[in-house]
């Protein structure tokens, strides 16, 4: 988007967005926009920067479709041979010289992929953007995973920035249940203080975005008995990209070796998932 103004590059990516909602409506896929241009129109502020990427939320089995839907219209996936539970918090995709999209399906170091979609799709509403009406957060929805990131461990905390009027006059209450719902109350109250205190907030919420192999096993079996054996299946044979960067060299004696240590440390994690996945 070199040589745009600002006004010019966010009426494109609102282009890009419908295009994209489209898509996602053709292929049966749930979805939500936030962030960016998204959350300053639902909190009533007008842009203070150029809008860089789109940020879009489905719901964790959806995942497959929506990147089909996708790189059948020219995106190119970042992460294309990853599986999903090796990618993080989401996939990112990007058309040509266009603005990346990332394509999340649960939010960094807060809570699971199993937590998220059902909270949220609760406050979702209609968004005009293009001329067409896009889904996404209401005021609850996007004041909470705005606190969320700010209690993220390792994050600068809001201070005393252009949200302040809006919290000021916020129902926190009902912001403080969606993060309950959500289970990450730790990480609600921290992003709260470092707003009313003007500082980050240290805290200890345990990142269970980035869940180890155990509670991945202990998730699963909450799942759907096709999705739970996929859960076991990735764990057993990981894709040769994920290995590739655990291996730290790219040699090939690297990479069986990497292939060893997994399969070797298999039958302890299998009976340390025994016990039930505890989000603390």
């Amino acid at each position: 988007m070199a040589g745009l103004s600002d006004a010019e590059a966010a009426a494109w990516m609102a282009l890009d967005c419908a295009e994209v909602s489209w898509l996602f409506q053709g292929a049966g896929v749930p979805h939500f926009f936030f962030k960016g241009q998204f959350r300053d129109e639902a909190l009533g502020l007008g842009a203070d920067k150029r809008p860089v990427d789109i940020d879009v939320w489905v719901p964790r089995p959806a995942m497959r479709r929506a990147v089909r839907a996708l790189t059948g219209r020219g995106y190119i996936d970042s992460s294309r041979g990853w599986r999903l539970s090796e990618v993080g918090h989401s996939r990112t995709l990007q058309r040509g010289g266009g603005p990346e999209l990332d394509l999340h399906f649960t939010f960094p170091g807060v809570f699971t992929a199993d937590h998220g979609w059902s909270a949220l799709a609760a406050h979702v509403v209609p968004c005009e953007q293009a001329h067409r009406c896009l889904p996404t957060l209401n005021v609850v929805g996007h004041l909470c995973l705005l606190l969320l990131n700010a209690g993220r461990p390792g994050e600068r905390g809001l201070g005393q920035n252009r949200y302040a009027p809006v919290l000021a006059g916020a129902d926190l209450e009902t912001v403080r249940r969606l993060a309950a719902d959500l289970g990450a109350t730790a990480a609600f109250e921290a992003g709260l203080g470092s707003w009313r205190t003007g500082w980050p907030v240290l805290h200890t919420v345990e990142p269970h975005q980035s869940i180890g192999p155990v509670d991945k096993l202990r998730l699963a079996r909450s799942r759907p008995r096709g999705e739970r054996w996929l859960t076991y299946l990735d764990e057993v044979v990981p894709s040769r990209q994920f290995m590739r960067e655990r291996a730290g060299r790219p040699s090939a004696a690297a990479l069986a070796g990497a292939y060893v240590r997994r399969w070797a440390s298999l039958p302890g994690l299998a009976l340390q998932s025994v016990r039930p996945y505890d989000p603390g």
